[in-house]
């Protein structure tokens, strides 16, 4: 038996953030339509159902926004939002090649920049 590559790229990214203190982005977040709670621990998919039952992505559908919350000691809460985007193509060939690494990077920034910070009113800043 023997293996050969046939491609290179990246199939997708993940970024997280961490969001524990600033009260104004939780309460901003809390108010997107999703499913969870921000307010205990836990995971809130920023998702709704559509009228056949069908989850439509804040981002669109290539992209999942989570925020994890996590109590790690009697007094301290732990938030995450986390970003997981699909660089690639949709389709078996889903690779997205290096040469076009930023470009899709900078659409992804762009999408994330008019989707969701115009509706919570933060930056976030990718370096």
């Amino acid at each position: 038996m023997s293996s050969r590559v046939v491609g290179a790229g990246w199939h997708d990214v993940c970024v997280r953030w961490d969001i524990s203190t600033p009260q104004a982005v939780v309460r901003r977040l809390q108010e997107l339509p999703g499913y969870g709670d921000l307010t205990r621990p836990g995971k809130k998919l920023f998702a709704e159902r559509d009228r056949f039952g069908k989850w439509q992505h804040l981002l669109g559908p290539q992209n999942v926004l989570l925020a994890y919350v996590v109590d790690v000691a009697k007094k301290e809460r732990v938030r995450r939002l986390e970003l997981q985007a699909l660089l690639g193509d949709e389709g078996e060939d889903d690779l997205c090649p290096p040469s076009q690494f930023l470009q899709r990077w900078r659409r992804l920034e762009a999408l994330w920049r008019w989707s969701a910070c115009c509706r919570l009113r933060i930056r976030f800043t990718c370096a």
